[in-house]
């Protein structure tokens, strides 16, 4: 069962791990040869592995779920047999649901249950707002993907168009001295085309990693709600206990347990949201460094073009 003889700091074998990411590998190269022929282009494919891997990743950094003999059994089976007698025994665990907190010690005093309330109150707040800020710059980054590889980009095809244009027309002039201008002038519109095409490519440098992350997190906020759910429904069922002791549908020491299981309920679930700040701030932290030092190659790789292109222009 999940929370079964857990070591916090216990993770799964790299060899595992390699072992999987090789299958998973060969699965989807022969999913993208044999299977779907025609159907799914070859990034679409590798996408799928991307966020693949990611899930993986991000499983084995959870100090339950990568202990679990479910995950283990995951990336360790070898054939058909194993998986099946592994399946039969994890469909026997009882520990399953709810049932999961029964297995868990918090080793610390006993929640009152209205710090419990203003516990799982923060944690809602928090998920929700984090969930609006995530889907907002999934959105503002879809946008601007869309203009980098659209507007923006013929609108450098455009300038790049104009300046040779305006080079053509100058050679016209029949004026001996003209070559110095317009040579230059050829080459800037060749500059702003080749920039074009860099600005176009450049989502997928930079963005597409800060766009990932956003959607890893986008999916894992989407489980919060029914997860504060069950624990909002625990402590509706203790404020109750008063009235449920005086109807005589429970004893007065039911009562005293179920306020011990929601504080373990709660003990829990501030585990796991440490757990996930933990890995946010991580993330962010990573995901933005990458951003940033692609927006700065990005630019200087412009600006660098731009200046080899000004030193092709002179006056007297």
């Amino acid at each position: 069962g999940v929370g079964r003889n857990v070591t916090k700091h216990q993770l799964v074998q790299p060899g595992h791990l390699q072992k999987s990411g090789r299958q998973i590998q060969c699965y989807y190269y022969y999913i993208q040869s044999s299977i779907l022929p025609g159907r799914f282009e070859e990034e679409f494919i590798k996408m799928r592995m991307e966020r693949l891997q990611g899930w993986l990743c991000r499983m084995c950094r959870h100090p339950v779920v990568s202990n679990s003999d479910v995950f283990q059994l995951f990336l360790t089976y070898r054939d058909e047999k194993e998986w099946k007698t592994g399946k039969r025994r994890a469909e026997k665990d009882e520990c399953v649901g709810p049932m999961v907190f029964s297995t868990i010690d918090p080793e610390a005093p006993e929640l009152d249950i209205i710090e419990v309330e203003q516990k799982c109150e923060l944690f809602s707040r928090f998920t929700k707002e984090m969930d609006d800020g995530v889907k907002d710059l999934l959105n503002v980054g879809n946008i601007h993907w869309k203009r980098c590889t659209g507007p923006l980009r013929k609108e450098y095809q455009k300038i790049g168009k104009a300046f040779q244009n305006l080079s053509s027309v100058f050679n016209t002039s029949g004026y001996t001295g003209e070559a110095t201008l317009t040579d230059a002038l050829t080459a800037a519109g060749k500059t702003y085309e080749e920039i074009s095409q860099i600005v176009a490519e450049q989502p997928r440098k930079d963005l597409h990693f800060l766009m990932e992350t956003n959607n890893e997190y986008k999916g894992l906020l989407g489980c919060f709600p029914d997860t504060i759910g069950v624990h909002k429904a625990a402590i509706e069922k203790v404020r109750e206990g008063d009235k449920m002791v005086a109807a005589g549908k429970i004893t007065t020491q039911d009562k005293v347990t179920m306020a011990k299981r929601t504080s373990i309920m709660c003990y829990s679930l501030q585990a796991e949201m440490n757990h996930f700040h933990s890995n946010r701030i991580y993330d962010y932290n990573r995901v933005m460094q990458l951003y940033l030092e692609e927006q700065i190659r990005f630019y200087e790789t412009i600006a660098e073009k731009l200046k080899q292109t000004l030193g092709q222009f002179t006056t007297l």
